[in-house]
């Protein structure tokens, strides 16, 4: 087989005041390819600019959302002699959208390390499957953190210990990238990534990227007890958003000795008939506000987030949502309440459509900015119980609650002057 020199390309991030972490996905990949013998280098175009030489290339992978297809199609564009192959959620999502560009050559749908390895073993051959999914994920290699230049800017790295969803929330896409099949890495083979990553790249801090992390307690406390085992002080930070049916009093202690600082929780809603009929998350309500008191009580940061304005929730419904964030907030947690946002290939977008609840048509989706930005000024959902108007209103309002709250919690807290002095331009994420 020839060594081919392979690029693999990040596009600027498309969230205003986002904290940009380290390509997980591209330094898997890159770890495949260098594996097979393969010259690889990661280009994050929020730090770098693409090589001047563009012609030494053989194959070009560029990932992104759908807001960043214009700059992966001129990223495309600028390689006409290599084997462009598109991936993650643009291509997993709208792939006959993807399929149209013509520099794209291939586009690889949902998980990419099978299709990739397949790929380059084949190559210049077409691949042979469209979808591979994993099975067994320890058998996915560490990232090649090696890679990606000037690897300390981004403060700290990302690791996934499980892949999938099982559950239905109707305005959740993850599933058509993962599936619904949920499959996890062994305790084991979470923490010698993090041994290693520690002894090679010098790096403490680290961020959980699983969209469940804590499905199994049983597992994922093994996983704390072993980074705990390591004897290194490390820090962790869990923004998927866990849930709380998945967080016994037992688990929160063994994050909080392993070195998590901060959980993400998303209720969603207030309201129990919202979750069960509306939302379909299957979520015991009643146990927020234990898993946010207990929290706080052992020194965990708690985000939580809500979402308003579906369809089939009423006026009174999002008040009591709204107020269940406020409730959250006097705990000492942050709370973000955002709009439902109805992207394709959900239930909730499709619902929307057939039952005339969708106010715009797939371009004017596509264009209108309310797919990323945390304050959305626009609501792309219509109901008999709201205006969308005063659905935005009560979204922007309570981000601006939140801001304030978050920094009162930073100005007035020992640990936030901690965090101000350690880090003083972290004010500016929460203005």
């Amino acid at each position: 087989m020839n060594t081919l020199k392979v690029l693999l390309v990040r596009p600027h991030t498309v969230i205003k005041n986002e904290k940009v972490d380290a390509p997980l996905g591209l330094a898997i990949l890159g770890a495949i390819a260098q594996d097979l013998g393969h010259a690889v280098s990661i280009i994050d175009l929020n730090f770098e600019q693409l090589p001047s030489d563009k012609n030494v290339f053989d194959v070009v992978g560029v990932t992104g959302v759908s807001r960043q297809k214009e700059e992966i199609m001129t990223v495309a564009r600028q390689f006409p002699h290599a084997t462009v192959v598109v991936g993650g959620c643009w291509a997993t999502y709208l792939t006959e959208e993807v399929l149209q560009e013509k520099s794209i050559t291939y586009v690889c749908v949902g998980e990419g390390e099978l299709w990739w390895k397949q790929f380059l073993l084949n190559y210049p051959k077409a691949p042979l499957s469209e979808r591979l999914p994993l099975k067994d994920l320890d058998a996915v290699p560490f990232p090649a953190w090696n890679l990606v230049p000037n690897l300390p800017r981004y403060g700290r790295l990302s690791i996934w210990t499980s892949r999938g969803c099982p559950f239905m929330c109707n305005f959740c896409s993850v599933h058509n990238y993962f599936s619904r099949d949920w499959r996890c890495r062994s305790p084991a083979s979470v923490v010698q990534e993090i041994k290693r990553d520690v002894a090679l790249f010098k790096v403490k801090h680290f961020i959980i990227v699983d969209d469940n992390p804590t499905l199994d307690p049983v597992r994922f406390q093994e996983i704390c007890e072993g980074i705990s085992g390591l004897g290194i002080k490390l820090r962790f930070d869990a923004d998927a958003g866990l849930r709380v049916d998945r967080l016994p009093d037992s688990l929160l202690y063994a994050m909080k000795h392993a070195g998590f600082r901060r959980i993400q929780i998303n209720p969603e809603s207030g309201v129990q008939r919202v979750l069960t009929e509306v939302i379909h998350k299957n979520l015991d309500i009643s146990k927020l506000f234990h898993v946010a008191e207990y929290a706080r009580s052992i020194g965990l940061d708690v985000d939580a987030c809500f979402i308003i304005g579906f369809p089939k929730e009423t006026m009174e419904e999002v008040k009591v949502t709204i107020e269940t964030a406020h409730q959250l907030r006097k705990l000492g947690c942050n709370a973000y309440v955002g709009n439902a946002v109805p992207n394709p290939k959900t239930s909730l977008y499709e619902e929307s459509k057939r039952e005339g609840y969708l106010r715009f048509g797939d371009e004017e989706l596509a264009k209108l900015n309310a797919f990323g930005d945390k304050e959305r000024t626009i609501h792309c959902l219509s109901s008999p119980f709201w205006k969308p108007e005063d659905i935005i209103q009560l979204h922007l309002a309570e981000c601006k609650t939140d801001r304030r709250s978050s920094v009162k919690r930073l100005a007035f807290t020992r640990r936030g002057l901690k965090k101000l002095l350690r880090e003083p331009m972290s004010i500016w994420r929460y203005l």
